[in-house]
């Protein structure tokens, strides 16, 4: 009775687990697709060394250069 036990519930978690990925899959935009040359740049926040952070929406209308040092 016990190693039922054992093995139903070992069954019931691996289809959870399954059940999760499945779900997480295709959970992620394609980078491809959101970077595309003449679409819009997506909202996201400019981290500035020794100064405020700024959100790209607050820039609409303005001329900007944005440079991205890793």
């Amino acid at each position: 009775m016990n190693k039922i036990l054992c093995i139903a519930t070992a069954c019931i978690s691996f289809v959870g687990l399954l059940f999760m990925f499945t779900v997480n899959a295709n959970s992620k935009p394609n980078r491809a697709d959101v970077l595309k040359v003449g679409n819009s740049i997506p909202n996201a926040q400019l981290n500035r060394f020794g100064q405020s952070n700024v959100e790209i929406d607050n820039l609409k209308g303005k001329i900007k250069i944005i440079s991205i040092v890793p």
